[in-house]
């Protein structure tokens, strides 16, 4: 807390809740939410990391990956990735099964691709559990309902004036924009396949 009184811009916490009680741990939430600079913490306390941090930093087999939100946000992303994988495996595995007892396909519009892709998965989904698959909706809707929120505070932050005089901001947030607006196309279709398996 004392280097924070001192002005410096940069600060590297290692557990700062351990060994505090609720009331000082509310005030070093408090304090760091209110300060100006860039903080890195280390802690094992999840409520403390999704209260102030906005960036979570994951370092696996020596290789580092960066989440933009806080630790519920990076575990909804873990799980999304580990989800993602097991489907993938298995449509993979499907497709070249598939692939090897039938004739050579016809050449296929993209379009017609991605139709059989969802299908395949939509299958899949089928084979979950009643309780895994309405886990797996109410996760989808969820995302959908968060990624719709970022949605709208882009949409905000593409309204300010400040920043439609600076063209470069101006072309980053209507990128940002774009983006959301494909990553939640991408959450409707998934949501559809669960919701139709």
């Amino acid at each position: 807390m004392k280097l924070m009184l001192e002005g410096a811009n940069f600060l590297i916490l290692d557990e700062p809740t351990n060994h505090l009680d609720l009331p000082a741990k509310e005030a070093v939430e408090e304090a760091l939410m209110a300060y100006p600079g860039t903080f890195l913490a280390v802690s094992h306390d999840r409520y403390f990391l999704d209260k102030v941090g906005n960036v979570t930093l994951e370092l696996e087999n020596g290789r580092l990956t960066e989440y933009e939100g806080g630790y519920g946000y990076y575990r909804e992303k873990k799980a999304e990735a580990e989800e993602n994988a097991v489907v993938e495996k298995k449509v993979s595995a499907e497709k070249s099964s598939t692939e090897k007892t039938a004739k050579k396909p016809e050449k296929n519009s993209g379009n017609i691709e991605e139709k059989a892709h969802a299908k395949e998965k939509r299958k899949l989904y089928a084979g979950l559990s009643e309780d895994k698959r309405l886990e797996l909706i109410a996760r989808a809707e969820a995302e959908i309902a968060m990624a719709e929120a970022e949605l709208k505070l882009l949409e905000v932050e593409m309204n300010d004036m400040s920043l439609q005089s600076d063209p470069k901001r101006s072309a980053e947030a209507a990128k940002a924009y774009a983006e959301k607006e494909a990553e939640i196309e991408e959450r409707y279709k998934k949501w559809e396949e669960l919701s139709e398996a």
